[in-house]
């Protein structure tokens, strides 16, 4: 997410200065430190959404004042990893059972 506002950064590093264009800056400085704190404290999965859609808004303001419509994000790049590195760790297939995706009601007991 990260690289993410970095984006949006750059997108709007084009804009003419104005109050906007500063606030949108400072949005960025507050979702970064946010994202920050989570080497520390992992985030919820609800707050971990929210800061994500803070982060669409951020490329849609950053579009807009730009005059850009549907700026492409682009493709990652080849340093970015394939995995968030917030991203807490799970083991594959706990709580499963053999043969199934983990989304089947288990059959009633007779």
């Amino acid at each position: 997410m990260l690289e993410a506002i970095k984006a949006a950064l750059r997108l709007a590093a084009s804009a003419p200065p104005s109050e906007e264009l500063e606030r949108l800056q400072r949005e960025a400085d507050s979702l970064c430190v946010t994202i920050e704190s989570w080497r520390i404290q992992p985030p919820t999965a609800g707050e971990r959404e929210h800061v994500l859609n803070q982060v669409l808004l951020l490329h849609t303001e950053a579009a807009r004042l730009t005059g850009v419509e549907n700026a492409p994000l682009g493709p990652l790049s080849p340093s970015e990893p394939d995995e968030d590195e917030h991203e807490r760790p799970r083991e594959p297939g706990v709580g499963q059972k053999p043969g199934r995706l983990g989304i089947e009601a288990d059959p009633p007991v007779a």
